[in-house]
């Protein structure tokens, strides 16, 4: 009769749960560098958008300062006095208000 041989571990066996180990060891570590660059382009995209909202206030901004310099006569006087630092008749500039007495 044949002798039967008793189950136990086999080194094939160690041998392909290492295998196997190792495996899942690299797949866990291309999953966590693959995670750590998707946060930092979330965190680049992110402030990107930052940047493109802030970009998008100034557009406006300027919208605005172009349509009231086309049309509000107030805005035109305020610019070109600001330019040339004149002031009207009777007001005290800045400076002048600053300055001891």
């Amino acid at each position: 009769m044949e002798q039967v041989r008793k189950s136990g571990i086999k080194p094939q066996h160690i041998l392909w749960a290492l295998i196997g180990f190792g495996i899942i060891a690299w797949f866990t570590e291309q999953k966590n560098q693959a995670l750590e660059a998707l946060n930092q382009v979330e965190t680049r995209l992110e402030r990107k958008r930052g940047q493109v909202a802030q970009m998008e206030l100034e557009k406006k901004e300027r919208i605005l300062e172009i349509k009231g310099l086309q049309t509000d006569p107030y805005i035109i006087e305020k610019r070109l006095r600001e330019a040339t630092d004149k002031i009207r008749r009777n007001e005290i500039s800045v400076e002048d208000a600053r300055a001891p007495r």
